[in-house]
C-alpha cells in the first residue's frame, strides 16, 4: 500500500510511524499540506502566512494597556529601566538594549506615544519590551480578548 501524507490527512487517519519511508524531506509548515501543521495559530483560523501580523498586532494592543498603565502611573518605568540595566550587565550587549535605554530614559508621555507606534523600529523592539510586567498578562481571558482582537483587525 503506497503512503501518502496528503491522503492519510485527509482520510483523518494518523499517519502509522514504520511505514514512512527513507529519505522523506522534514515537515516544515512551507512544504506540509495545507492545515497538516497543527499549530494553534492554525487551529484558531489563522494562517501561518497571517500569524507573524496577528503576533505584532498582539504586542501593540498589549503595549497600547501598557501606555494606558504608564500614563497613570510614571513611576513604572524605573522598573523597565531596572530590567534594562541588569541584561546589560547579564552578557553580551543586544541591540536592543541602548535603544530601550534611550527610550526609557524619556518622558512618559513621549515613551507611550513611542512604544504604540506602528514604525518597524518598535514592531521590531516590543519583541524585547522591558515593558510586560507593568501589565499582569498571565490572564488567559485577557489573553484570549487581546488574540481575538488582533485577529479582528486583519479581516
Amino acid at each position: 500500500m503506497e503512503y501518502s501524507i496528503e491522503k492519510m490527512w485527509k482520510w483523518g487517519k494518523p499517519l502509522p510511524l514504520l511505514a514512512l519511508p527513507s529519505g522523506l524531506p522534514k515537515m516544515t509548515p512551507t512544504n506540509a499540506p495545507e492545515g497538516f501543521m497543527g499549530s494553534a495559530l492554525n487551529a484558531k483560523g489563522v494562517g501561518t502566512a497571517n500569524a507573524e501580523t496577528v503576533n505584532d498586532r498582539a504586542k501593540l494592543l498589549m503595549h497600547r494597556l501598557i501606555a494606558r498603565r504608564i500614563r497613570s502611573r510614571p513611576d513604572l518605568i524605573e522598573s523597565a529601566k531596572i530590567r534594562i540595566a541588569q541584561k546589560r550587565q547579564a552578557g553580551p550587549l543586544f541591540d536592543y538594549i541602548p535603544e530601550w535605554e534611550s527610550l526609557l530614559s524619556q518622558d512618559a508621555e513621549t515613551l507611550c506615544r513611542s512604544i504604540t507606534s506602528r514604525g518597524e523600529a518598535m514592531v521590531r523592539l516590543r519583541l524585547s519590551s522591558p515593558l510586560v510586567d507593568v501589565v499582569d498578562f498571565r490572564d488567559p481571558q485577557l489573553r484570549r480578548r487581546i488574540w481575538r482582537k488582533a485577529k479582528q483587525g486583519l479581516r
